[in-house]
């Protein structure tokens, strides 16, 4: 688009014209599904997951997850080490049939977690 000054009643130029159709832009990949097509997405039943790979799934962003786990509203993670924090399927399965009437069960450790 050109810089140009128009006056109020002045239309726009079929060059000058934004465009209406709405931008595509290319489809995020998470956890080897395209967020392009949410039908495609599953979660499965079995298994551990990084924030990342459950991402998608919530309707929140990482740090309002953060509270809810400190709270108790949401899945207790499990520390893998320092940097890698997991939580099991069925943990996120339970938050996700019932997520405001869920609390978070207390774990003494990972093979309770993983029971």
């Amino acid at each position: 688009m050109k810089n140009r000054r128009l006056s109020g009643n002045a239309k726009y130029s079929q060059e000058d014209s934004p465009s209406l159709e709405p931008k595509r832009q290319p489809a995020r990949i998470v956890a080897g599904h395209s967020i392009e097509h949410p039908s495609s997405l599953s979660l499965p039943m079995v298994g551990l997951f990084r924030f990342g790979q459950i991402g998608p799934f919530l309707l929140f962003s990482r740090e309002t997850w953060r509270k809810l786990v400190k709270a108790g509203k949401a899945p207790a993670p499990i520390r893998i080490s320092n940097r890698c924090t997991v939580w099991t399927a069925a943990a996120i399965h339970e938050f996700l049939c019932d997520p405001i009437n869920y609390r978070a069960q207390v774990v003494a450790n990972i093979d309770e977690a993983l029971k």
